[in-house]
């Protein structure tokens, strides 16, 4: 038997899974991402990732033997500095959710948003690589013609073959890649003091880009997280894979890009797909398990577990709450891009308790889920196929069917990331498309009495008080 390992780089965990050449996940090794503070913000240190990740390579190698492929995933915008000459890192790995670039992507006309839009497909946002870059050299003084930049995933790849490459899903989210003509947008990096040469080329993802040192393994760059679990989850037309982690992501397929007035009205974001000559178009709530985490941080995570979580939603499920969460913690994403916003819960009493709260968050982000649906995806039958964490927590996803009014089908593949970047990799590579028997493990419908009641609750209450808390925003 031939065995392949998945790499997935996530904000809350570092993960390696091992597959079988048929796709079958063996066996996941998970550690807690570790995240350190600076003054300026938060950052990853590169070398403990690297020795953590070997040790589970080391672990897979032990029980499974030589592996036949390796493929990299994770998250996207997060990025580090290198010296061009030495290739040593020149500052740590700076998270995607960092907001240090904030002043820096300010600098930007509306005029200039909308070129960038047309070019990149996405809307101006602190997170994007090529902002962490510009930081990164303004605060070192550091000349650019001494330094490269790649994506955290790019590092990580570049650590273990010594080639320095990205993929086209992971150079999209610098923000300066041009998703039409498929290649760097020198134009534009040209505008901001930079060279193509300070980026790394680009070669097609999930396809063997290098051989690991020392074994000769060979290595792929799979791209981002959430397009991996779209690419393992989605089979039929007219499906969305909803991603379920720390940010919470809608991604639906199509073969060309629209025009640029009707994709600007979408509020979606766009780019290239991980396979050649397709698309996606992508919604996102940065603030999904983030807020269930802020929360559980709050009361001390250890008190609030998740078997308490999960009977505290089954308590309340007898319809809408009193309790309005607008679940903004990182800015508003889909469909509105106001990296100011913040969160907010309303309508609190002295009576209320933690189990209303935890119901407030979950309310409030199921809410701003449907909002992104109909806002971008529109108000049709598209069938939700849910991966993720947050999967976990079947409560959770019957809030989402009772709210979205709509069945929600959970992946029988809980590590939808690992095992999209392992399928991609095996048909890349050997022409082959790992197909399982059975793709859901549970599927939610909506109960008739609590969908009408979110109807009114969605319509009457989370609209009109976003609305008004956005416009707010937008005023200042």
């Amino acid at each position: 038997m031939e065995y392949y390992m998945g790499i997935d780089l996530g904000t809350t965990h570092l993960k390696a899974g091992i597959f079988s050449e048929d796709g079958v996940p063996k066996e996941i090794f998970s550690v807690n991402t570790p995240v350190h503070r600076e003054q300026q913000g938060e950052y990853y240190d590169p070398t403990e990732w690297m020795k953590l990740l070997q040790a589970m390579l080391d672990r897979g190698e032990e029980k499974y033997g030589r592996m036949r492929g390796i493929g990299i995933t994770g998250m996207a915008e997060a990025g580090i500095m290198l010296d061009r000459h030495s290739l040593r890192p020149l500052t740590g790995i700076i998270p995607w959710y960092d907001k240090r670039t904030f002043p820096i992507s300010g600098r930007m006309t509306k005029e200039e948003e909308q070129e960038a839009f047309c070019k990149t497909g996405l809307r101006n946002s602190y997170k994007y690589g090529i902002y962490k870059y510009l930081w990164s050299l303004e605060n070192s003084g550091i000349s650019p013609e001494s330094t490269l930049w790649l994506s955290a995933c790019d590092y990580i790849f570049f650590c273990l073959t010594g080639e320095l490459a990205t993929d086209p899903t992971f150079a999209a989210r610098t923000f300066v890649y041009d998703i039409r003509k498929r290649q760097w947008d020198g134009e534009r990096i040209q505008a901001m003091g930079l060279r193509e040469e300070n980026f790394p080329k680009i070669v097609p993802s999930g396809r063997f880009a290098g051989a690991m040192k020392g074994t000769g393994i060979p290595v792929a760059i799979c791209g981002h997280d959430h397009l991996c679990s779209a690419f393992g989850l989605l089979e039929q037309e007219g499906e969305l894979c909803d991603s379920c982690g720390t940010a919470e992501t809608y991604i639906g397929l199509m073969d060309q890009l629209p025009e640029d007035a009707m994709a600007r009205d979408s509020g979606l974001v766009f780019g290239p797909f991980v396979t050649e000559g397709r698309y996606f178009g992508m919604a996102n709530l940065s603030s999904s398990g983030q807020s269930l985490e802020w929360l559980r941080k709050c009361v001390g995570g250890g008190a609030l577990t998740y078997d308490r979580i999960g009977e505290m939603l089954e308590a309340g499920m007898n319809g809408p709450g009193e309790i309005l969460y607008l679940p903004y913690l990182s800015g508003m994403g889909s469909p509105l891009f106001l990296p100011e916003a913040t969160g907010a819960l309303l309508g609190l009493r002295a009576a209320h308790t933690i189990a209303d709260l935890v119901k407030a968050v979950i309310e409030g982000v199921c809410c701003q889920c449907r909002w992104i649906l109909e806002t971008g995806f529109g108000k049709g039958e598209a069938a939700v196929i849910a991966t993720g964490g947050s999967t976990a927590l079947c409560q959770w996803m019957q809030y989402k069917a009772d709210i979205l009014n709509k069945k929600v089908s959970v992946s029988r593949i809980g590590e939808g990331t690992l095992f999209g970047a392992a399928a991609l990799m095996l048909e890349q590579n050997t022409g082959r498309r790992p197909v399982l028997s059975g793709r859901f493990s549970r599927e939610y419908f909506p109960e008739p009495v609590r969908a009408e009641a979110y109807d009114t609750f969605y319509l009457k209450k989370f609209l009109p008080c976003m609305r008004a808390w956005t416009s707010f925003y937008r005023e200042v």
